[in-house]
């Protein structure tokens, strides 16, 4: 097994940390530890390329030599804004070799040794749908250049919709003497048995020639995870819709009309929580929630959650190990009962007018 770095960026170490905390609960549970890249910087977020274009190479470049310098094979980028900027980078240093030498030169480092670049949903992907993945799809590549991408395949043999991960009583089927256990059947303890909205954004879809989702309008590859950890996820308008942004702070009123659409509509289709890669997308979504319900003249709360929250929650894993104390909306799912036992929802969210 190839070693996985992890970049964790500057949010997952402050106004994110639940989902730091959520994501090494996981990798702890599943057997796959990550190994955090040493003296990492800021990737420069949206304020370095809107500043300078060498800077916003220059960060990321920087990230990417100290995953390789540390005998990394592949990084895992949890933020998907972050993830999106190491994209980028590698993509324009692939077909640029004067910016490329240029940008050695500034880092002070080579940049030519192959690493994998992993976001959140292709890690998960290896734990819960091991084998769909190709290892070798960076093979005689270089940090430029950009590898091929896949969705989750959805196995016949793994029902959806949380009774795929429950045993069969009455097939008197037993796993204890199948010699490739099902890791689905081995993690997801307590399955995740409610309706759920997966949010993808801007940052996991474009641009798309460089992140090549598995749909540019309608990806799939979280929904495919969320129903292997038991979920059952909505038919949605807002998947890939923008929730405002790095206008947090400059303009609040575009966040809260912006990300009022989003939270109303997956409540509109039933969803029990909104599932988020994004740390900017929680924020905006979570902690805002009272600029947004002004805004929208109505109570909304719906919990927004990050995706190793949930995926922990159907492993068993306590919620405050998972940081869902955290969430300015609070969260009210608890562990569901394990494998075949009767499950528990919460009462349905709403979208309330004021009295």
């Amino acid at each position: 097994m190839s070693r996985t770095g992890y970049y964790p960026g500057c949010s997952l170490k402050g106004t994110a940390r639940e989902y730091e905390e959520s994501l090494l609960a996981v990798a702890e549970k599943a057997g796959r530890p990550l190994a955090e890249i040493a003296d990492w910087n800021c990737c420069g977020a949206t304020a370095a390329h809107g500043t300078s274009h060498e800077l916003a190479i220059a960060l990321p470049a920087r990230v990417l030599a100290q995953a390789i310098t540390g005998g990394m094979e592949e990084l895992l980028v949890p933020c998907s804004g972050c993830y999106n900027r190491l994209m980028v980078t590698r993509h324009e240093l692939s077909r640029d070799p004067a910016l490329r030498d240029k940008i050695s030169k500034m880092i002070g480092a080579d940049l030519k040794t192959p690493v994998r670049i992993l976001n959140v949903l292709e890690w998960l992907e290896t734990i819960l749908a091991p084998g769909t993945e190709d290892p070798d799809h960076v093979a005689d590549q270089d940090p430029g250049q950009d590898p091929p991408r896949g969705d989750i395949p959805v196995r016949d043999d793994v029902p959806t919709q949380g009774d795929a991960l429950k045993p069969d009583h009455d097939s008197g089927h037993s796993d204890a003497g199948d010699h490739d256990p099902d890791p689905v059947r081995e993690l997801i303890t307590h399955p995740f048995n409610h309706k759920v909205a997966c949010y993808y954004g801007c940052f996991l879809t474009r641009p798309v020639d460089v992140l090549k989702p598995d749909s540019a309008e309608y990806p799939m590859a979280m929904d495919q995870l969320m129903e292997r950890a038991g979920a059952t996820p909505v038919d949605w308008e807002f998947k890939v819709e923008c929730c405002g942004a790095a206008f947090a702070v400059s303009r609040t009123t575009t966040i809260a009309r912006l990300s009022g659409l989003i939270l109303e509509n997956a409540v509109r289709r039933g969803a029990e929580a909104i599932i988020v890669a994004c740390p900017l997308c929680h924020a905006n979504m979570d902690l805002r929630r009272d600029a947004i319900q002004k805004e929208r003249n109505r109570e909304i709360d719906l919990p927004v959650l990050y995706l190793p929250q949930a995926i922990g929650l159907a492993m068993g894993i306590e919620p405050r190990q998972l940081g869902l104390h955290r969430h300015r909306v609070p969260v009210t799912f608890s562990l569901n009962p394990r494998n075949g036992a009767p499950d528990q929802k919460p009462e349905p969210r709403t979208a309330k007018q004021p009295a």
